[in-house]
């Protein structure tokens, strides 16, 4: 008997090993984040590399952790060359760790990206280790050659010329010249003679009619030769007036900007539609601004016009100088045939019938959809977000990465809003990109008008993952803050779009992989675009077909 009970307590005491052996890793209540990644953001060929990476422990329960170093090359291909553990971080507190990276990589610009894994992953042929954080390829860092190897070619800094460069004490050093036109790959550029032919231009007014309530029309002629002509007719509009139908308009305080395009050897023909709530004569003064493309030079000429302008109503699909006018024609000949009662006018029963189950339909719709906090995106949107990503290829450079946004009224998108400004856009690169929030928001007012109830924040993550970095999530959060002090009824979310690729492919539908993540392929990029809000939590979103 006593031989029994020995055998059992030595088994019970084998499997209770076995289980703390062989237990799992991640337990559960462990979570860590990335806190900050320190560096040289420059170093020469042959140096050793320190990299200090401080780890933070958000989960509830003290953890130990693999810290992984990857690297990316100029050619876009990564390699992962050092590991390090960091044993029992407490809970709500951060440890520290070194990795010493030896530098036998050519020159040139590279990116490096920390990874937290579980602690298995520090072991070799460790297969699927669980990732609790990334930074994404977001740090810079340059390889310099030896200084007996550096060169320093002549270069353009504005207007002045540095040449004749030597490498003295760490850095280039150049005798100067300040060009008298401009500067362009390290030489003096002369001023080439602008085109001697201007362009034509010709203005009329057109009076309120049938089919037109009353306009500006303006006519651009560009020689052929000559560069494209950008430019903007800025008008000033009397009271009770306002732009109507009009391609390429935006309002500001008592003025409307139409903006205008014409290449060489081309003409544009500009129609600015006017709507008015009282009919009569009207005084529409404007001025018409052009430069050539590629010189900043600015001219102007004024336009002063005087035109019949009548109410937009509608009768028969024409305008009326008054109501009088609209009852004797289209309208009274459709009111007395319906008092006839020979059914013009009178919509057909069958109509009627299709009109009440679209709305009953709608009425499911939306009682389906209560209550759902998510994003809804068009296929229509999230093709104008595969061209607007796609835009910013620059052959032979690395490609930076991009601001846009998209709004819409509910949980539905319908307008995608870019930003080409300097205000908004201050600068960027294939890491990191800038944004004026302030001038953000002023855009998107002066583009429609009023600000959007549900505004998404996008950036793209070029050759990257759709996943939030630390500047990323501290991005989120200040923005959020900031709009909500300006805009209080605007609820905002980010979005991060992960392009990759440049070669031909074959085009894949857009599909959700997960809660929130859209991935698709192009004909030459591969598209992962994720949805977070203010806090990086995943937000939900579907796709409308």
């Amino acid at each position: 008997m006593k031989k029994l009970i020995g055998g059992l307590v030595m088994c019970l005491c084998l499997i209770s090993l076995v289980n703390v052996v062989s237990g799992k890793w991640v337990t559960e209540g462990w979570d860590f984040d990335v806190q900050t990644v320190n560096f040289p953001k420059n170093v020469t060929k042959g140096d050793t590399l320190p990299l200090n990476v401080s780890i933070y422990n958000s989960g509830g329960k003290i953890g130990t952790v693999c810290i992984v170093m990857g690297i990316k090359k100029p050619d876009r291909n990564r390699i992962y060359p050092l590991n390090t553990k960091i044993y029992d971080i407490p809970v709500n507190q951060a440890k520290t760790a070194t990795l010493h990276w030896q530098v036998t990589e050519p020159p040139g610009e590279y990116f490096i990206d920390v990874d937290i894994y579980e602690p298995k992953a520090c072991t070799e042929g460790a297969a699927n280790p669980h990732m609790f954080d990334t930074t994404g390829f977001v740090y810079p860092l340059e390889i310099k050659e030896s200084c007996e190897t550096i060169s320093c070619p002549d270069k353009c800094i504005g207007n002045t010329r540095h040449y004749n460069g030597a490498f003295e004490n760490g850095e280039c050093k150049y005798q100067t010249q300040t060009c008298p036109y401009k500067c362009e790959n390290g030489y003096c550029v002369e001023n080439t003679p602008k085109p001697i032919t201007p362009p034509q231009f010709n203005s009329k007014a057109m009076d309120c009619s049938r089919n037109n309530p009353g306009a500006l029309v303006v006519q651009i002629t560009n020689i052929i030769n000559n560069p494209d002509i950008e430019g903007q007719i800025i008008l000033t509009i009397p009271d009770n007036i306002e732009v109507y139908n009009t391609v390429g308009s935006y309002s500001g305080k008592a003025v409307y900007t139409v903006t205008y395009n014409v290449p060489a050897g081309e003409g544009k023909y500009i129609e600015i539609q006017f709507d008015s709530n009282i009919a009569g004569e009207y005084r529409i003064p404007a001025t018409l601004y052009w430069h050539w493309k590629g010189d900043d030079e600015m001219h102007q000429m004024g336009i002063d016009k005087t035109m019949t302008i009548c109410p937009v109503k509608e009768c028969g699909g024409e305008y009326c100088l008054n109501d009088e006018e609209c009852i004797e024609n289209e309208c009274r000949e459709k009111n007395e045939g319906d008092k006839n009662g020979d059914g013009k006018g009178w919509p057909d029963p069958l109509f009627i019938i299709a009109i009440a189950l679209i709305i009953v339909i709608a009425v499911i719709l939306l009682k389906s959809k209560r209550g759902y906090r998510g994003i809804i995106l068009p296929s229509t949107i999230l093709k104008n977000m595969e061209i607007r990503a796609e835009g910013v290829f620059r052959p032979h450079q690395k490609d930076v990465e991009v601001v846009y946004a998209l709004s819409g009224t509910g949980r539905r998108m319908n307008r995608i809003h870019q930003f080409a400004s300097k205000r908004v856009i201050s600068t960027a690169n294939s890491g990191k990109v800038d944004v004026n929030v302030e001038n953000m928001i002023e855009h998107i007012k002066k583009e429609i008008g009023y600000m959007p109830k549900l505004l998404v924040i996008m950036h793209t993550h070029p050759e990257g993952v759709p996943y939030p970095g630390p500047h990323d999530k501290f991005f989120f959060r200040s923005t959020a803050q900031k709009i909500k002090q300006d805009c209080q009824k605007t609820e905002v979310f980010y979005g991060i779009h992960a392009i990759s690729g440049g070669s031909v492919r074959k085009r894949t539908d857009y599909k959700k992989i997960n809660e929130n993540t859209i991935k698709w392929s192009s004909v030459t990029h591969d598209h992962e675009v994720a949805f977070y809000d203010r806090e990086s939590k995943p937000m939900e979103v579907n796709i409308d077909r």
